[in-house]
This record gives structure tokens, C-alpha cells and sequence, in this order.
């Protein structure tokens, strides 16, 4: 009878672990507004009245209604380097993190305080996902709505120039704010006026994709400024090696997203198309396929010498896991490397199509890196 009653707590208890792991789990997504969270309590004992059995006690089941909650997040800042008199972009995504549909409002505003203010400054939700402003999008006036149900994002495009005459260095700030009642948020896009400047664009060909399926990255590099971008060897101390040499040069580097792999080079213009190893120094890579693509976490796309003013597009493909499941995402974290390079575009999330079970995909530069 002992070793039944410990038989029992152990089932008891790994019971009782798994419930709190699963009450983990579901934390993860916000509680909809009107939904009830029941809560029973439990204690368990030996009765030595009842000759040595396990004995459970359950209290009255407790019932809490969720409260509506709004929230609001927009993200990210993001700066870019341009030479006087040119346009460029920035690219904010506001989320609806709460548990009820909101409605915010969309404030642009120049900071004060900075060294000058951008012009013909307009606003444009990314109705196509392209990550590019174009006809087919919604024009968008600051002080007006948006209307984001539960987990939705909208991606918001910003479009500007910089003046004529205004010296190298200056800085123009401009903050994106959504606002629900006391729900608010706000990101900050910064623009720096240099001569020498990298700006990268990433989009993606589609938004859905399938478990198994193609998903191809473009990436659009332009040299913003007036002199040719200086070529370098080495980043952060640590030197540029391409099959076993040192190579001098720009590189473009690209990890591969969480669930996906490494499918193929499709457009690298007068690129050099490289391969990352896992395992391998971070900048040691080899222009020969490896036998298993498995074993490649990143790609890079290598120009030789000095960068003249000039815009290339490159182009890969990744295999999206066959077992990605609905609602997940592939994303991709930025990581500016140096004070020259520019993360000027993000495409927004690719969603997936439930019913083939497939992946949201972010495709945003988060990963993608333009060394200086």
C-alpha cells in the first residue's frame, strides 16, 4: 500500500507539473477581453484514519472575467545616412499587443532640438507588403486612424528628403506615435547627412508560404552618398577571409532566418556569392557550396574594392521547414554593423495561410548586414 500511495504522488506531481507548464504556455498569448479564468484549488495528504491512502481536496472553483486591455507597440528606431537633396525612407510597425481591437491614431512629428527638418515628408500604410511606398498604398495623414484587431500589425511607410544646403553630420529626427486612450507607443527615425553612406532594402517574393516552400530575399544596396563607399578588410577587429585569403572589399551578409535553409543564390550581379559555415570564424566564408546546405547559417555577397554610386539588387532563396506550423514566425534580429551602413527598409510579415498550416514570415533586415 506504500509504494502504491508513492506511486501515486509521483503521477500527482508530474500531473501537476504538466498543468503548470501548459499555464505557461497559453500565458504567451494575451487572455481575450470577456473570457473567464477558472482557478480550483488542490491539496493532497495520507490519511492515516483511512489506512494510509492518498486523499484529495478540491476548494470551490474561483471564476475571473478578463478585463479589456488596450496596448500598442511600435517599433523599431532606425537611422539612415544620405547625402544632401535625396529621398529616402523610414519604415515603422505598429502591433496591436492587447486583447481587444483598437483604433489608434497616428501622430509624425519633427523632433525639436535636432539640426534640421526633412521635407516632402508623407506617410503611407503598406497595404501590399512590399516594403516600398507606391500607388497601390494607403495614404495616411498624421492625426489620422488605423484600425489593428487583436495580435495584427500594420507596417507604415515614411517617405522624405533631405535639403539642398545643409552640412555633413546633421541630424533630423522624426518620432512615430500610436495612441488608443491611454495606450501609446512611439519610435524614432533618425537621418544623418554624409557623403558616404550604404543603404540596404530587403523584401520578400511572397506573403505566404507553405511548409516546404520557396521563399526568396531581395536585397537592394545603394550607395547614398557622393564618394565611392572605401573598401576594408577586416570588421570589428576581426579580419574578412574568403577561401583561406584576406579579401579587401564590401560585404553583405545575411543569416538564415529560424526555420529555414540555405535553397540557392539567385541574382549576385558583380557580387561574389559566399557561404557561411556554422561553426566557422563569423567572417571566414568559402565560395564553393558545402555538400550539405544544412551546415550553411549564413550568406554573404562580396564586392571587391571600393563601392562606387551605385545601387545593386541581390537575391537568394531559403526552404521554409516542412513542420513549420500556423502563427509561427521566421524572423530575423538587425544588427547595424558600423556608423556608415543604413537599414532603410523592413518588409513587413509575411502571414501565413492556415489552412496549409505554413509560416508568418518576417522578412526584415534584421539579420542582414552591410559591413564598413
Amino acid at each position: 500500500m506504500t509504494g502504491m500511495c508513492r506511486m501515486l504522488g509521483r503521477v500527482f506531481a508530474g500531473f501537476v507539473a504538466l498543468a503548470s507548464m501548459a499555464a505557461s504556455h497559453a500565458a504567451a498569448a494575451p487572455a481575450p477581453a470577456g473570457a473567464y479564468i477558472e482557478s480550483t484549488a488542490t491539496v493532497q495528504f495520507i490519511n492515516p484514519q483511512n489506512g494510509g491512502m492518498q486523499e484529495v481536496v478540491f476548494t470551490n472553483t474561483v471564476y475571473t472575467e478578463v478585463n479589456a486591455v488596450k496596448a500598442v507597440h511600435v517599433f523599431p528606431a532606425q537611422t539612415v545616412y544620405l547625402a544632401p537633396s535625396m529621398y529616402d525612407q523610414f519604415v515603422f510597425h505598429v502591433r496591436n499587443t492587447g486583447n481587444i481591437e483598437i483604433n489608434p491614431v497616428i501622430t509624425l512629428d519633427q523632433v525639436l532640438g535636432d539640426d534640421f527638418d526633412l521635407e516632402n515628408v508623407s506617410m503611407v500604410i503598406d497595404t501590399n507588403s512590399d516594403g516600398s511606398a507606391g500607388p497601390n498604398d494607403q495614404a495616411l495623414s498624421s492625426g489620422g486612424n488605423i484600425t489593428l484587431p487583436v495580435d495584427a500589425e500594420a507596417s507604415i511607410i515614411v517617405t522624405f528628403r533631405s535639403p539642398a544646403a545643409v552640412a555633413e553630420g546633421a541630424r533630423s529626427e522624426l518620432e512615430l506615435t500610436a495612441q488608443d486612450d491611454s495606450a501609446v507607443s512611439s519610435a524614432t527615425g533618425t537621418a544623418i547627412i554624409s557623403k558616404t553612406g550604404l543603404s540596404l532594402e530587403k523584401s520578400a517574393n511572397l506573403d505566404q508560404v507553405k511548409p516546404g516552400g520557396l521563399l526568396r530575399y531581395r536585397l537592394r544596396l545603394s550607395n547614398r552618398g557622393i564618394v565611392a563607399m572605401p573598401a576594408y578588410s577586416s570588421i570589428d577587429g576581426e579580419a574578412v577571409i574568403i577561401d583561406g585569403a584576406q579579401a579587401s572589399g564590401i560585404l553583405v551578409r545575411d543569416e538564415m532566418p529560424l526555420n529555414t535553409q540555405f535553397s540557392a543564390f539567385v541574382s549576385h550581379n558583380s557580387f561574389q556569392a559566399l557561404y557561411h559555415i556554422s561553426g566557422r570564424p563569423k567572417h571566414s566564408y568559402t565560395s564553393t557550396a558545402p555538400q550539405d546546405l544544412a551546415t550553411v547559417d549564413a550568406i554573404a555577397f562580396f564586392w571587391s574594392g571600393d563601392y562606387p554610386l551605385d545601387t545593386n539588387t541581390l537575391e537568394f532563396e531559403v526552404k521554409v521547414a516542412d513542420n513549420a506550423t500556423g502563427g509561427s514566425f521566421i524572423s530575423n534580429r538587425a544588427t547595424p554593423g558600423n556608423s556608415r551602413q543604413t537599414v532603410s527598409r523592413n518588409c513587413p510579415q509575411i502571414c501565413c495561410a492556415r489552412s496549409w498550416k505554413a509560416a508568418m514570415v518576417r522578412p526584415s533586415l534584421s539579420s542582414t548586414l552591410a559591413e564598413r
